[in-house]
This record gives C-alpha cells, sequence and structure tokens, in this order.
C-alpha cells in the first residue's frame, strides 16, 4: 500500500488544500484511527496483535515522512508536529524521529523543529513532559544527534540546535548516551554552531554540558578558548576561523601561529588597502605598485622600506588580491542585503581589473607570460567559483523574462575574460590563451578578437575607418559636435547619428587600457584650456557629453584622472574665472549678441551641473576641493554655498551683485508673468549665479500663492514659467528639481483638494514635460532633470492610487492623475538615457510587475526586516570575530556609518571590545599593553578605522599632528593658528628627516618638503603646520581623540577610574601606532 493510497496521506492532503487547521485535522485524523486501527492497538494483547501495531507505526511513520517531503504545504507540517509531539504519541515519535532525516525537504525539516521547539519552549502539562521525559534519552535526542552536521545546511542547523535547546528543557535529570557516533556528532554540531551563531552556541554547549553524558565518562564539552565571551548580539554573522584556540600565554609560545597571524594581516590590510584606492579614485598613482609592496614591511613594524622588488612577484600578488577582493565584494550576501543596491563600487572594481590593472602591468612588469598565467592559475578555486556564480546570476536575471524554450546558449563570460582580453590588446598575452585558460568555460573566436589597442569607428558613410591620432580626433570631434543634433524628441535619449565623439563614448568600455587612459588625460585638458580660455562653447560640449555617462564613460575616464582634478578645473570657472570675465559679458550684450549671450550663461549651467553631477554621484564633497586647495572660507564660494543648499529655498535671497532684491524681483515679475517679455535693461543687467537663486525663489512663491488660493488661473503663471526653460535663464532649473521633491513630500503628507492637485501637475508639467522647447535648451533640461530624476519619481509616485482586488488584496496595477502620469513617464524616460549607480533599477519603470523584494529609492533601507539595530550588532560581532569580508564590503559600512553617525558606530565598536575581549585582571592587560586575541583583534578594527580616516598622505599627515596634540576641538585650534610661534620654537617641534622617514615612511628629501614643514614665515606658518580640522569631519581618529580627551578630564574631577582612562588611552595609542606604520 502507497501512501498516495493511504486514508491517512489523503486525509493530509485534503486538509491541507481547505487550509483546516493542525487542530481540526488531529480531530479527523483521531476519528479514522481509531475506525481503522482502534481495534488492533487498543486489543492489548502481546502476541500477534502487538506486531501488527509496530506495522501499524510504521506505515503511519512513512505516510508522515512522505508529508514531510511534499512541497510548498507548511500546513503538513504543522500536522506531523500536532501528532507526534501536541498529541503526544510515544510510539510513533519512536516510529518517526530516527527515520526524520530522510525527509529531503530542506524547507520542511527547519519548519518541523522550529514548530516542535516552539512547542516544547511553551509546554506546561505535567502528563506530556513526564512522557517526552521517557523517550529523550532513548529516542529523540539520539535520534536527532545522528546527522552528520557537517554537510547540513546552516539554517537547519540553528533550528535543531534551538529544538534540542527547547527540548533539554523538560529533562530534570542527567541525560545518559551510549553512542560513540552520538557524541562525536554532538562535537560536530557544536563545532558548526561555532561558526554560525556564537551566542547560540555557548547556550547549547552549556545545555549539552549540563544535560548531557555519556557512559563512563564526565562532562567534558569543548571550550572555545578564543570566544569565551558572550556575544552582544543574537544575530552573529559567521566568521573566519584562526587557531587561536588555546589561551594567549600559549600563543606567545607558538611562532607557527604568531607567523600566521602575520601573513593573514598582511593579507587583511592588502585587500583594505586595495578597496580604498579604488573607492578614492587613486589607484592610478605612479607609486602604487611601491606602496603595495611596502605594506608587508610596514604591517610587520619594519621601518626600513625599499623600491627595490621583483616587480614580476609583486604583480602576481596584485592580480590575485584584486580578483578575490572582487569575488568576496559581489559574493558577499551577508552584507549586501536585500535591502541594499550598490553597484558603483563595482563598476569601479570592474574598470580596475580589466583597464588599470593590464595598464600596471604594461608598464612595470616584464613581457614575459608565464607572469599573469601563474596568478590566473594561484586564484583560489573558491574565488573562480563566486565570480562564476556571480556572473551566470546576473545573465540569468537578465533572461529571466525571455522565451523559457530559446535554446540558444547563454553567454558565461566574465570579469576573468574581460582581464585577459585587455591583455591580448595590448600584446601581454596571444589570443589563443583566452581558450587555454578558460576552456572549461565557453570557447571563444579568438579570430573575431582585437589583438591591438586601435580604434575604429563609422563614418557618414557607414564603413568603418582607423583613427590614427586618437588625441587630435577627440579634440576635432568635440569641437565639430553639435549638441541639439545627439538629441532624438522631448524623451531626452540620445542617439549616435554621425556624430564621432558620441561613438566613442557609447563603445568606451570596448577601447583598450592605453585608448581609455590617453581618452582621460584628454578631455581633462580640452577642459582645463576651455575654462582657463573662457571657451563657452567648447566647455558647454565637454560637460555636456561627460555629464550623461554614456556606457559608463565618465567613471572610467575619473579612474584615470581623478575626479577631485575636475572638480577643481570646474570650481575655479563657477567662482573666479566666471567673474573676472563677467564685465566683458555685460558689455557685449545687444541684440546682436544674444546668441553669444545664452552661449556663455549656457556655459555657466552646464559646468554646474557637471559639478552638481560628480559631486552627488561620486561623493565627492566640493568644500572638500576647496579646503585641499587652500580655500579657507566657503562662505566666498558661490559653488560650494549653492550646492550645500540645494533643496531648500530660502525666503531671505542674498544675491552675488549689489542691487536691491525687492526692487529686482518686481522687475522679473512684471515681465515674466504681466509684460510676457524679458526686457533688454532686465537682460542685459542679469547675473546668472543671481538668476539661480532667484528664479527659484520666484517658482516657490508662485507654486505657494496657488496652493494658499491666492491665485486660480495658473495659466498666466505657466506662460511665465516657460521663460524659466531659456538658455540664459535655466539655470534657475536646477534649484527647482531639488525643493520640488522635499515640496511634494509634504503636499503629500496634506490633505488638498483634488482641483488644486491637478493645478500643481499642470505648473510641474509646464516646466518638466512642456509642450515645446528651444533646441539650446534641451540638451540642459534633459540634464538638469537627471540631477534628482529619482528623488522626483519617488515622490510624485506616492500620489498614485493603487487598485483593489475583489479579494482585498493589492495589485501591482496603479492608478493617477493623467498629468501625474505624464510627469511620471517624462522622468522615466530621461533617467533611462544613461546609467544610475546605487539605486534599485526596478524604479525606472512602471511596469515592473510583483516583486517580493521592497522598492528602494536609495541605496541603503531600514525595513522592518533588517531594523538598524539588528544591522549594527551584526556588525559589532563580525569586527569581534574578525569576520573577514565585513572589511571588503567598505561600501555598504560606510552608508551605515552615514546613517548611524560615526560616533555611535565608534561608541558601540569600542562598547562590543570592552565587554568581549578585556580579560578579568583588566588593569595588568591595560598597563601592559594588548596582546594574544586581544591585540590581533584591535590589528584588525584600528586597521580599518585608520583607512577609513586617510585617504592620502597629506590627510595622514594632518591626522596624526592632532591626535598627538593636547587640543580636541576645531575653536581651540584655529585660535592656535592666531598666535605665531618663533622659528626656534618650530625647529625644536619637528622631528628628524630619521623620525619623520619612520612615521610617515615619506621621503624627505623631495624638493619642498622642508619648507613646507619649517619655515621663518608665520604666515605660511599657518596653513601647513595646523591641519584644517573640516578636511578630518567624521573621522573616528579625531572621535577617538576627543574621547579621550574627556576621559582625562572626567578622571581629574575623580568621576571614571584610572583603569578606564588606560583603556581609551590604549586605543589612542593604538590608532596613533597603525597610523604611523600605515601605508596609504
Amino acid at each position: 500500500m502507497t501512501e498516495e493510497k493511504d486514508p491517512v496521506f489523503e486525509l493530509a492532503i485534503n486538509c491541507a488544500n481547505r487550509h483546516l487547521s493542525a487542530k481540526q485535522f488531529l480531530y479527523f485524523y483521531n476519528e479514522l484511527f481509531n475506525e481503522k486501527y482502534g481495534a488492533i492497538v487498543n486489543s492489548g494483547e502481546e502476541t500477534e496483535e502487538n506486531d501488527k501495531e509496530k506495522d501499524i507505526y510504521r506505515k503511519l511513520a512513512d505516510v508522515f515522512l512522505s508529508a514531510l517531503n511534499c512541497e510548498g504545504n507548511v500546513l503538513l507540517v504543522e500536522y506531523v508536529v500536532e501528532v507526534l509531539f501536541v498529541n503526544y504519541n510515544s510510539k510513533l515519535v519512536s516510529a518517526v524521529i530516527p527515520h526524520i532525516y530522510s525527509v529531503s525537504n530542506k524547507s520542511s525539516m527547519i519548519h518541523f523543529f522550529t514548530k516542535s521547539g516552539a512547542f516544547f519552549s511553551r509546554l506546561t502539562d505535567k502528563l506530556v513532559m513526564d512522557q517526552v521525559n521517557e523517550d529523550l534519552g532513548t529516542v529523540i535526542i539520539p535520534s536527532v544527534l545522528s546527522a552528520h552536521f557537517n554537510s547540513i545546511e546552516q539554517q537547519l542547523v540553528v533550528s535543531i540546535a534551538k529544538f534540542l535547546r527547547s527540548i533539554l528543557r523538560l529533562s530534570n535529570q542527567l541525560i545518559i548516551l551510549s553512542s560513540t557516533d552520538t557524541r562525536d556528532n554532538t562535537y560536530m554540531l557544536l563545532s558548526r554552531l561555532g561558526q554560525i551563531n556564537k551566542l547560540l552556541y555557548k547556550k547549547v554547549a552549556d545545555d549539552f554540558e549540563s544535560k548531557l553524558n555519556y557512559e563512563n565518562s564526565e562532562p567534558n564539552f569543548p571550550t572555545d578558548y578564543a570566544h569565551n565571551t558572550v556575544s552582544p548580539s543574537i544575530i552573529s554573522p559567521k566568521f573566519m576561523h584562526s587557531p587561536l584556540t588555546t589561551s594567549s600565554r600559549d600563543i606567545g609560545k607558538n611562532s607557527t601561529t604568531t607567523a600566521y597571524q602575520d601573513v593573514k594581516l598582511i593579507r587583511y590590510y592588502k585587500n583594505l588597502w586595495l578597496n580604498s584606492k579604488i573607492m578614492n579614485w587613486s589607484a592610478n598613482e605612479r607609486d602604487f605598485l611601491i606602496k603595495y609592496n611596502s605594506i608587508g614591511a610596514s604591517v610587520c613594524g619594519k621601518t626600513t622600506l625599499t623600491d627595490q622588488f621583483n616587480v614580476d612577484i609583486v604583480v602576481t600578488d596584485l592580480i590575485e588580491t584584486a580578483f578575490t577582493c572582487f569575488a568576496q565584494f559581489v559574493s558577499n550576501k551577508q552584507y549586501h542585503q536585500s535591502n541594499a543596491s550598490f553597484n558603483l563600487l563595482e563598476r569601479q572594481w570592474v574598470v580596475f581589473i580589466t583597464k588599470q590593472l593590464p595598464l600596471l602591468i604594461l608598464e612595470n612588469a616584464s613581457k614575459m607570460p608565464h607572469t599573469v598565467t601563474n596568478a590566473l592559475e594561484n586564484i583560489d578555486d573558491k574565488v573562480v567559483k563566486a565570480i562564476k556564480s556571480y556572473y551566470s546570476d546576473k545573465e540569468d536575471t537578465k533572461n529571466r523574462n525571455e522565451d523559457l524554450f530559446d535554446d540558444l546558449p547563454s553567454n558565461n563570460l566574465d570579469i576573468r575574460h574581460d582581464f585577459i582580453k585587455n591583455l591580448i590588446m595590448l600584446k601581454l598575452q596571444p589570443p589563443s590563451i583566452l581558450n587555454e585558460y578558460l576552456r572549461d568555460d565557453q570557447v571563444v573566436d579568438i579570430k573575431s578578437l582585437p589583438a591591438n589597442d586601435s580604434v575604429m569607428i563609422k563614418n557618414a558613410q557607414g564603413v568603418k575607418e582607423l583613427i590614427e591620432d586618437f588625441s587630435q580626433f577627440i579634440k576635432s570631434s568635440i569641437d565639430a559636435l553639435e549638441i541639439e543634433s545627439i538629441f532624438d524628441g522631448l524623451n531626452g535619449s540620445v542617439g549616435v547619428g554621425n556624430n564621432s565623439i558620441i561613438q566613442i563614448l557609447q563603445s568606451f568600455e570596448s577601447l583598450a587600457p592605453t585608448k581609455q587612459k590617453e581618452a582621460a588625460n584628454v578631455f581633462y585638458d580640452v577642459l582645463y584650456e576651455s575654462a582657463r580660455n573662457f571657451d563657452s562653447k567648447r566647455l558647454s560640449k565637454i560637460c555636456c557629453i561627460l555629464t550623461f555617462n554614456l556606457a559608463h564613460s565618465l567613471t572610467s575616464i575619473l579612474a584615470f584622472v581623478s575626479p577631485v582634478k575636475f572638480l577643481t578645473v570646474i570650481v575655479e570657472f563657477l567662482d573666479e574665472i566666471w567673474d573676472a570675465n563677467m564685465s566683458k559679458i555685460n558689455e557685449g550684450l545687444s541684440d546682436e549678441t544674444d546668441l553669444e549671450s545664452n552661449n556663455e550663461f549656457s556655459s555657466f549651467a552646464y559646468a554646474l551641473v557637471f559639478a552638481i553631477h560628480v559631486s552627488k554621484t561620486y561623493g565627492i564633497f566640493i568644500g572638500d576641493v576647496l579646503l585641499s586647495n587652500g580655500h579657507d572660507n566657503l562662505q566666498d564660494s558661490f559653488v560650494a554655498t549653492f550646492t550645500t543648499k540645494l533643496g531648500d529655498i530660502s525666503d531671505e535671497i542674498r544675491l552675488c551683485t549689489p542691487q536691491n532684491f525687492n526692487d529686482l524681483l518686481k522687475t522679473w515679475v512684471r515681465d515674466l508673468f504681466i509684460n510676457g517679455s524679458i526686457s533688454d535693461p532686465l537682460m542685459k543687467s542679469a547675473n546668472v549665479k543671481d538668476l539661480a537663486v532667484l528664479i527659484p525663489y520666484i517658482f516657490k512663491q508662485s507654486i505657494m500663492s496657488v496652493e494658499l488660493g491666492s491665485i486660480r488661473d495658473v495659466s498666466t503663471l505657466i506662460g511665465g514659467f516657460e521663460y524659466f526653460l531659456q538658455p540664459f535663464l535655466i539655470v534657475g532649473l536646477i534649484g527647482i528639481v531639488f525643493w520640488l521633491e522635499h515640496y511634494l513630500t509634504t503636499l503629500k503628507s496634506e490633505e488638498i483638494p483634488t482641483e488644486l492637485q491637478q493645478s500643481i501637475f499642470e505648473m510641474l508639467n509646464s516646466v518638466i514635460n512642456p509642450a515645446a522647447l528651444n533646441d539650446e535648451s534641451k540638451p540642459l533640461h534633459v540634464l538638469i532633470l537627471r540631477l534628482n530624476a529619482i528623488g522626483l519619481i519617488k515622490t510624485l509616485k506616492f500620489f498614485r492610487t493603487q487598485s483593489q482586488s475583489n479579494y482585498g488584496i493589492y495589485s501591482s496595477d496603479v492608478q493617477g492623475d493623467p498629468k501625474l502620469e505624464t510627469l511620471i513617464t517624462c522622468l522615466e524616460n530621461i533617467s533611462s538615457v544613461a546609467n544610475f549607480y546605487n539605486i534599485d533599477q526596478r524604479m525606472l519603470t512602471s511596469n515592473g510587475g510583483y516583486s517580493q523584494k521592497q522598492l528602494g529609492y536609495s541605496p541603503f533601507l531600514i525595513t522592518n526586516d533588517t531594523p538598524i539595530s539588528s544591522i549594527m550588532t551584526n556588525q559589532m560581532n563580525s569586527f569581534r570575530n574578525l569576520h573577514s569580508s565585513t572589511y571588503f564590503n567598505m561600501d555598504y559600512l560606510f552608508a551605515l556609518t552615514d546613517i548611524i553617525t560615526h560616533e555611535r558606530f565608534l561608541e558601540d565598536l569600542l562598547q562590543s571590545l570592552n565587554d568581549n575581549l578585556v580579560t578579568s585582571n583588566t588593569s595588568i592587560s591595560r598597563t601592559k599593553g594588548v596582546t594574544g586575541e586581544k591585540g590581533h583583534v584591535l590589528d584588525y578594527i584600528f586597521y580599518f578605522l585608520v583607512i577609513h580616516d586617510v585617504k592620502d598622505s597629506p590627510s595622514k599627515i594632518n591626522m596624526l599632528r592632532y591626535m598627538e596634540s593636547a587640543e580636541g576641538d576645531y575653536e581651540t585650534f584655529m585660535k592656535d593658528k592666531k598666535e605665531p610661534k618663533t622659528e626656534s620654537e618650530f625647529k625644536l617641534e619637528q622631528p628628524t628627516d630619521e623620525d619623520f622617514d619612520m612615521l610617515f615612511g615619506e621621503d624627505t628629501s623631495i624638493q619642498g618638503n622642508d619648507t613646507d614643514i619649517i619655515s621663518t614665515d608665520n604666515k605660511d606658518k599657518d596653513a601647513s603646520v595646523l591641519p584644517n580640522l573640516l578636511l578630518l569631519r567624521n573621522s573616528f581618529g579625531v572621535i577617538l581623540h576627543k574621547l579621550k580627551l574627556q576621559k582625562e578630564r572626567s578622571y581629574k574631577a575623580g568621576f571614571i577610574s584610572k583603569s578606564d582612562l588606560n583603556c581609551f588611552e590604549e586605543y589612542n595609542n593604538k590608532y596613533i601606532e597603525l597610523l604611523k606604520r600605515a601605508v596609504i
């Protein structure tokens, strides 16, 4: 009799299909059981009837095990739990539990143990508890511990462990187990738990210690000496084991363990350093390989560094490190959780591995092909597997909605293939290596591979032609470019047409590394020359095409020429060069030169849009650019002031020109909304910087007047708004698109009439989706809207009303006002022109359908499933357990610290250290320095803090000067800057060249270093000796130093003990020690 025909199985299936509860099923089950088997089970015979009873329970066991194997119905699992444990039946338990691991449905197994554990944790019935106790040592515990736990998935291991904890709670005496296999499996279970969840491991180990024993032995379960403390959180991620499984005194005797720790720390810092270089756009430094090679000696505390090294060995190690870091980055689901969308750093990694790394090999390594092949062969199999799996998942996602019966082969190419292809283009490898090395993945037609770095484009006749002088070609193509010609229609889409520079940008990823670097330098040179010479047309063109970031072209360019260099040129143009030429603009303005004026005003808007785009997209604070170039007063910078106030339109406007604001405002309002045209005198007196703040102010007041009911007919306003999109006024749209997000969010929270809402949407359409648009304004209009298109789409979608089905379940269909839908569609079209980073790509379309993942409008979301408390405790545990993957997902970690503040993050981290790493003899450990595991953990944590704070050599020097000072606040520091010291005092404070070399690893023989530090000019001294603390903001070092100074004051006041003070001094000294030693 098969289980499909068994009446009990059929009963279970029918009940599940009708969604009956477990108690209802139990009622029907008891009725059926008594009807079919009651006579045999209740007969009381000890002979043949007893054998029949065993057969019955064996058959029932098969039925319930089959029910557990059924896919997709949790009710069947609950039915089994109800029959086995709630309606406790010892004979049925004895028949089912020994075979529980024959169930192959892992989700059912997890639910079974979770549900059973929950029942036993709440059990109070004394009769049932006594029955369970009788079976614990003979059936339940041996059966549950019969599994080979190393082959079981993590979530099931956790469920089994929690089940064992719940059921062992019922035992009031020691349970004696006899099987040696059970003992071995117990150790195996504890070992797995130690890797998965330290807190649960401790609790289960304590339960086993007190409740379980084996024949002829004493309780003897392993203690994890390396982590013999309670975890601060129940959410503890898996961590990497190290050989630190003995006490600290034994570690000091074990040179092998010490060597292992050094090697592991060096590898860790190389990974950390490489991530930092890529994130900070500094992987193109000339001394990149020299610094990378010096990491080993620096981490081990050696002060003598040499530039002489085997380049091939270093390059081989760098290749392995790069691929390992990338694999850890893309495969770490624990930290790149479902509530996060990060892809800018991934793009930076792709550029580094496929473009910058081949260039490093070309410029530094020998031309021996085996250098690269050896490195590729040495890459760990787990790394290769992670990369292949990631790219396979990406390909599956792309093709998920395609024809299921399509038998075309999938594309199995990944970043390793792209790396080798670029080596082939640089003639560093023969084309045959692609199939020789990657033959197990996919065979490539090597004849189709480009074997050199030449550039081909299609000419006007559609024929491919070779570009001889690439640099000159880019310059001439920029000059020949007509920006308006690259746009198709009003939706902002970009077409190639016959323009060669657009062809180059759209195929930028396929260019050889040498050509990408050459193009990056040319674009920078053209931008620099255009800004210096006030060539408004050229400047507008290059800012326009770079801001679109076609085919990730801007991101690749910034990898070779840093964003700071580009922003330095643009900010200087906007703040200084523009003002210097302003008088010429006004003097030359006349009826005959309106077009020229438009070009100049447009160039300001293009430059400002480019600056905002680079700042927002790549996380470069414009104030830092100014401070690093010696501009201490940010209030004097229009760009810094304007960008920091984006989204806020103040009721008090301060103009750049000395004009009466009220008179100017009245004139503009009269010409815009009454006269219907801008007068020549008003146009001639216009200052583009004033317009950038005045136009948003007028727009805000107009919208508010409509909302308050002061203006009912919006047609007059719409006519005036059309002027805002003229080339010389469109700069004002920048402030509008950022303010609208905040305004619409507030408006949605208020109950407003439908008519008013429609009027507001109508006004917004006039500036976001105009019926007609000047060809000259079209590129700027698209670029400006793209600056905050994501925020506007998010806010506008809140105004949609969701349709509801007859069953009360919300569908994915939404309904909105036609004017609202027009706005959303327009912004979605504009957003699709080129790449956005760190957003959920599903939000760029309204046809996303149903998705289990919550739609996210920012790269990092705090959700009910992943609250900030869980994320933080998870992170603290990972730091303490040296979970290596933590540090390779720095974009996620940096976003986390920005959300909770750096102060809170550091305080929680130090508290976690105090709770888990300080030994019982705290006073000795603190005064004699850190040793053993604590020192090992501190090295990992504080290297991370240092690499977060310090991005280049100047910031390292500034941070060290601050950390070794006795001051902890910016005001005191600035006060000291005004008190000049004598030359003799300066020289006393200046260390010798030898000391300076040891601290910073810098060559002080370079011309200019001494004069930067030792100067007889007090004015020069002020700028060089004392750091600008604005550049050190949000630094863990500054926070740590301030905490130490606070502790010193508290100790002097008698509020804390000496040991507490020593603890913070230890942390401060550890930071300074690693800061001096770190290679930046």
